[in-house]
């Protein structure tokens, strides 16, 4: 009988707001939901074809410029650390998480990764990498997006990875295009 363990990736986010208050331009983002992601890995099916939670962070996103209307905003995320680290001294590579955004259901369509201002999936990197671009300025009930994460699915494989209890920093920056 195949011993069973359980491999568990817990994703804690630091969101950063940015607010100019004496600039013109005001961003910021809210975590509606989903602002820690827990993967629990306890199959032989996941381990060997990785884990998948759809939809699971929902941001909403507020950005205006007073002085530049057609000013367009952009969300990027990053790891604050090298490697996904384990309680017990393992460490997993940060190309293991793929992240992806879609329309939230927000007054605006943004659209998805075929259609819109919405980018394709993005491996998680210390490198800033961009989900949504070129995004129109709106309010919180504008501009929704929901966050879906992927680990161990498509060529970097859980199997023959040790089990642990991994966490990792991901750090959502909100900015102008221009």
């Amino acid at each position: 009988m195949p011993e069973h363990r359980n491999l568990i990736i817990l994703a804690l986010f630091c969101v950063c707001a940015l607010t100019a208050h004496s600039q013109p331009t005001t961003a910021r983002i809210m975590v509606e939901s989903g602002g820690s992601v827990r993967f629990s890995i306890n199959s032989l099916t996941k381990y060997n074809e990785g884990m998948a939670l759809e939809d699971w962070t929902r941001l909403a996103i507020s950005f205006a410029d007073t002085l530049d209307t057609s000013a367009t905003w952009k969300l990027q995320f990053k790891a604050n650390t090298s490697v996904i680290y384990g309680d017990y001294g393992r460490e997993l590579p940060l190309d293991y998480l793929v992240l992806e955004a879609r329309d939230g259901g927000g007054n605006t369509i943004l659209g998805d990764s075929d259609n819109g201002f919405i980018l394709p999936p993005q491996t998680l990197n210390t490198i800033k990498k961009t989900l949504i671009e070129d995004a129109p300025q709106g309010s919180f009930q504008d501009n929704k997006l929901y966050i879906s994460y992927r680990l161990g699915k498509g060529a970097e494989k859980l199997m023959g990875q040790p089990s642990d209890y991994y966490f990792v920093d991901i750090e959502f920056i909100l900015t102008s295009n221009n």
